[in-house]
């Protein structure tokens, strides 16, 4: 059995809140210090071989606060940053929907076979992070930690968890907190969430 535990990194801050930050490469809050300090608490009571991080800094300032309590190895992979909204990065949804309704109907039509408006494509985003929980589920520690993004998490779950790629949505994955996953033979078990 593996364990594996999907973090995602500490809060960004009031001005970011409710906006679509993909590729957009922003800090933690001040809030989001103390955030990553409380959840690097909670995580050490857990056992943690490796860490796998998103490049952004969000992601590195959360592990780098973790890792101050859990010594462990920390890879870097460029496979677990968030979606690129495009054109869409750093707006809140209401303004997308003024300045693109068309675009937000089909986005909300076909999700799976949606490319953001000068960014990425759904289905390549499924890729990419696919082939991260593949590396993830590959490696040879027994207990794996992840520090990422929303998105990235919602779409690790469903691949766990034999869920279609349209019920994304149903997670709502809080800053600084984590998913729990016991892994038996690619089979996943969901022992805890929101922690």
């Amino acid at each position: 059995m593996k364990k594996l535990f999907l973090v995602r990194h500490a809060e960004t801050g009031d001005q970011y809140k409710g906006r679509y930050l993909g590729s957009t490469d922003v800090p933690i809050s001040e809030g989001g210090f103390l955030q990553a300090e409380q959840l690097a608490e909670r995580l050490s009571a857990q056992t943690i071989n490796s860490c796998y991080c998103s490049p952004m800094r969000r992601c590195r300032q959360t592990t780098d606060i973790i890792t101050r309590k859990i010594s462990c190895d920390v890879t870097v992979d460029n496979q677990l940053v968030e979606i690129d909204f495009g054109r869409w990065e750093g707006a809140t949804f209401t303004e997308i929907c003024a300045s693109d309704p068309e675009m937000v109907d089909q986005w909300c039509a076909n999700f799976g076979e949606f490319t953001f408006p000068g960014g990425e494509s759904s289905q390549h985003f499924y890729e990419r992070v696919a082939g991260a929980l593949d590396r993830l589920l590959a490696c040879e520690e027994e207990s794996v930690m992840l520090v990422a993004h929303g998105g990235v998490i919602r779409l690790m779950l469903c691949l766990l968890l034999g869920l279609n790629f349209d019920k994304y949505l149903l997670f709502n994955v809080k800053p600084a907190t984590y998913a729990k996953l016991d892994i038996y033979d690619k089979q996943a078990v969901l022992s805890g969430f929101n922690l």
